[in-house]
């Protein structure tokens, strides 16, 4: 009888040693794809990693990303600790490579999973954190709901900082459905509250937004100088790429204000930054005013500036894979170069070449209107 208690107990004891084992080692993988994810997210944001990881650049931390995309969704999905975390330290890594499905999806099972805890706070953040993903889908419907829902759970909550962040979004989320006033208002509230409790890089971020409303709403000559402040704000904070997206959206104002010159010079700057930093969505949103800027010059009658800014364009389309559109646009250049009567020499000096069957064969031997389309000094 004995033998036979002792032999059983030493089974039990295995099977647990063997399951004590799994979830040990299930822990140590989650703590390692969480803290990494951290600090690619930091890299990405260009802060300082919150813990050592293996990730020594923004190159490794979106290649880290890439490849382990699946297994960090199917994380999110099985773990409702790890869900509510990565559903914002990926938020940035979806928006710029478009994996909008997997970012709904998570952000969705995060607040499902706050709200099951009773987690208030949690469940704020995530609703928030839902509606930023659900514009960027294009649901602007469902993220004017989201985030007006938001602020109300903050001002429940009595968190300011929460409060401004949601009217930021909210505000933001109001100009793509063309409700310029109800946006103004909004970015005022939030850029006056961010003020107050001296969070300078979120202000910063209202600023701009509010930028973008006024420009929506008829007014490019304040929105010029709100944006102004917007790119000089996150300058300060040592954040190239909120400047750059601060920089095209000032270059829109100015193209609507009629100084295509200085548009085409920040636009084009921004350009080169987001291809620098490999942002494939950054860059596809600097083609539209980037072409604009160059009709604007033919509007004008600026026929030499036309042909020289529909370059810009065309390095853009190139860096996305799309060679025969950028073909087409350097094209009409060198037609309107003929039309100028333009010697080949000329043109050609003027022009950017884009070798359209080998990526990357680009050069440029003249900055297109106040900028080499590779500039980004200062920016």
């Amino acid at each position: 009888m004995h033998d036979l208690v002792r032999l059983y107990a030493d089974e039990r004891g295995r099977a647990g040693a063997e399951d004590d084992a799994r979830r040990s080692a299930y822990r140590n993988l989650m703590e390692y794809y969480l803290r990494t994810a951290h600090a690619a997210d930091a890299l990405l944001t260009h802060r300082p990693a919150p813990h050592p990881s293996p990730l020594r650049d923004r190159g490794d931390a979106v290649a880290w990303l890439e490849h382990e995309r699946p297994k960090l969704v199917a994380a999110a999905l099985t773990d409702p600790q790890a869900v509510v975390v990565l559903a914002f330290v990926l938020a940035r890594f979806f928006a710029m490579r478009g994996f909008l499905d997997d970012w709904l999806v998570i952000s969705e099972r995060a607040v499902a999973v706050c709200r099951a805890k009773g987690d208030r706070d949690g469940e704020a953040a995530s609703v928030n954190n839902l509606g930023f993903a659900q514009r960027h889908a294009r649901r602007c419907d469902d993220a004017i709901a989201s985030h007006t829902r938001a602020c109300a759970m903050y001002q429940e909550l009595g968190d300011r900082r929460g409060e401004a962040m949601a009217l930021t979004r909210l505000g933001t989320s109001l100009v793509e459905v063309s409700r310029a006033g109800e946006a103004i208002a909004a970015h005022t509230r939030a850029a006056a509250m961010l003020d107050a409790l001296g969070d300078r890089a979120n202000e910063a971020a209202s600023i701009g937004n509010l930028g973008c409303a006024l420009l929506m709403a008829g007014r490019p000559e304040e929105a010029v100088t709100t944006l102004g402040r917007a790119v000089e704000a996150f300058r300060g904070l040592g954040d190239p790429t909120e400047t750059s997206s601060a920089l095209i959206n000032l270059g829109n104002a100015l193209q609507q204000a009629g100084r295509p010159e200085e548009a085409i010079s920040h636009i084009s700057a921004a350009a080169a930054v987001f291809r620098e930093l490999d942002d494939h969505r950054r860059v596809e949103e600097a083609i539209d005013p980037l072409t604009r800027t160059a009709v604007l010059f033919g509007q004008l009658g600026e026929r030499h500036s036309e042909a020289v800014a529909l370059a810009n364009p065309a390095v853009a389309l190139h860096t996305l894979g799309r060679g025969e559109q950028a073909l087409g646009l350097l094209s009409r250049a060198a037609a309107v170069f003929g039309e100028l009567g333009a010697s080949d020499d000329e043109a050609g000096s003027r022009n950017t070449s884009v070798n359209v069957t080998e990526p990357g064969s680009i050069s440029s031997s003249r900055a297109p209107v106040g900028h080499p389309i590779a500039h980004t000094g200062g920016v």
